[in-house]
């Protein structure tokens, strides 16, 4: 079995994101059980929205920064939760670290690393499976709560998104940055999984407001 390369590590990265997005979903509540089927994802059981605007948000965010995770531009993709007074109340959020530089003459199909599959799949379900227990551990979230998928880069772009494009979907707006790290200074932080890939490093941890 050939080992995985740097593009395929960040494809299959990307991917994770988006069924994770759908999980955090499920497991804190913040919509209706019945509008998720579940499906096999990673050799487990994943549960992912039917709703088709629900769906066209999650993967148009997604879409639009896979080019920056590789160009090791995103620093980290977060579900940021808010109740009915738009006051946040926590967050999911995927932390990624680069630590392979890749030279003038190569690029992310020309590198291997030494990640084979089944070992990657065994490492995302595990994810998985802490999305699930966190929440037995975090607070119930306020009636009617809503989310939005904020994505940190390192440096400011404008993503194709957002220009013209065939669904005339606006996936994400420029976050107000300010205000953000006000609110989550203090926060109680859980942290709950991390895999290293060998050229790039995921940290999953959770941010919960005292309230």
């Amino acid at each position: 079995m050939p080992a995985l390369s740097m593009s395929d590590i960040v494809d299959i990265t990307s991917e994770f994101i988006e069924v994770a997005i759908h999980q955090i979903l499920y497991v804190r509540g913040l919509y209706p059980k019945e509008i998720f089927a579940t499906r096999q994802k990673y050799n487990t059981p994943v549960h992912m929205s039917r709703h088709p605007d629900i769906n066209q948000y999650i993967n148009h965010v997604v879409a639009a920064c896979k080019d920056g995770i590789h160009q090791r531009n995103v620093k980290a993709v977060s579900v940021e939760v808010f109740d009915f007074q738009q006051r946040p109340v926590e967050r999911f959020v995927f932390e990624l670290n680069s630590i392979f530089v890749l030279s003038p003459h190569q690029n992310t199909d020309s590198v291997t690393t030494e990640m084979l599959w089944p070992d990657l799949e065994l490492q995302l379900r595990a994810f998985l499976l802490r999305i699930h227990a966190a929440n037995s551990i975090l607070k119930p979230l306020p009636e009617d709560s809503k989310f939005s998928v904020v994505v940190d880069m390192e440096r400011p772009v404008v993503p194709a998104s957002l220009q013209e494009n065939k669904t005339g979907v606006t996936p994400w707006i420029p976050a107000d940055d300010g205000k953000k790290g006000d609110v989550f200074s203090g926060s109680n932080l859980v942290p709950l999984k991390s895999v290293d890939t060998g050229v790039l490093q995921m940290n999953l941890f959770v941010q919960e407001i005292n309230f």
